[in-house]
């Protein structure tokens, strides 16, 4: 209970009121009401443009990688450098890749029950690295499966055939880690990356700048490959198996 001053035509007194007083009208409220409602709908698209992400430097709106890494931002599956910069031509390695790749397949849980230790040996991979989460996903989905010498090369740059193998059974694979039966591997005979680049190939995500198998993939090759994967985009020029050369023969 309050005690609120109000007045009358003849005096003023101290009375117990329930409400607050208000100095306004009912038709004043109203008007104020309907000014601030424009106020705040005028605002609304610059907070929604602050909280978009931002452009980086070094991938102008005029680059032909602008739409893939401002999605791959967008989505919180890449992200920039601390001076702002997104190193589009820096080549990116196979512990990089992996994580990447996993953290934009899995939800957090994944990857946090995961353990490293009961998981993978690779004779140069520890268990406690800041890739290790990733890559136990990864071993334990057969997504990775390591080289023939038992090493997982995490510093490696990864070739376009590896990215192949990687991208394609993520893709194939929902966030339960249940594969996607609507999503096979094209039959295809030959060596054992045909069926993924063949995969990709298919959904018209192997870019024109792919110019070999074994290249080294780019921060930009990667955002476009996945942007291509995620959003079933298939109008842009892609390569088939047929265009790549192997070059390490």
């Amino acid at each position: 209970m309050l005690l609120l001053s109000f007045r009358n035509r003849k005096h003023s007194l101290l009375a117990p009121v329930s409400l607050l007083y208000c100095p306004y009208s009912p038709k004043t409220l109203m008007r104020m009401l309907s000014v601030f409602s424009i106020l705040f709908c005028a605002l609304l698209p610059a907070v929604a443009a602050a909280a978009s992400p931002q452009d980086f430097p070094d991938v102008p709106p005029n680059s032909p990688f602008y739409e893939a890494v401002h999605y791959v931002q967008s989505q919180g599956i890449v992200s920039g450098y601390p001076d702002g910069n997104f190193l589009p031509d820096r080549f990116i390695n196979r512990a990089e890749f992996t994580k990447i790749v996993i953290g934009a397949t899995f939800t957090p849980q994944a990857w946090q029950r995961c353990d490293p230790n009961h998981i993978y040996s690779f004779s140069d991979a520890g268990r406690n690295e800041w890739y290790s989460p990733y890559l136990c996903v990864a071993v334990q989905s057969a997504i990775i499966n390591g080289y023939p010498n038992g090493s997982f090369m995490p510093s490696l740059g990864i070739t376009f055939v590896e990215a192949a193998k990687i991208l394609v059974s993520a893709d194939r694979i929902d966030e339960g880690g249940n594969i996607r039966y609507d999503r096979s591997l094209p039959q295809v005979d030959g060596e054992w990356y045909a069926p993924f680049v063949k995969y990709l190939a298919n959904r018209g995500a192997i870019p024109l700048v792919i110019g070999s198998l074994d290249q080294n993939i780019t921060r930009t090759q990667m955002a476009e490959m996945i942007y291509r994967l995620r959003t079933g985009i298939t109008d842009r020029p892609s390569r088939t198996l047929e265009d790549l050369p192997i070059t390490w023969r």
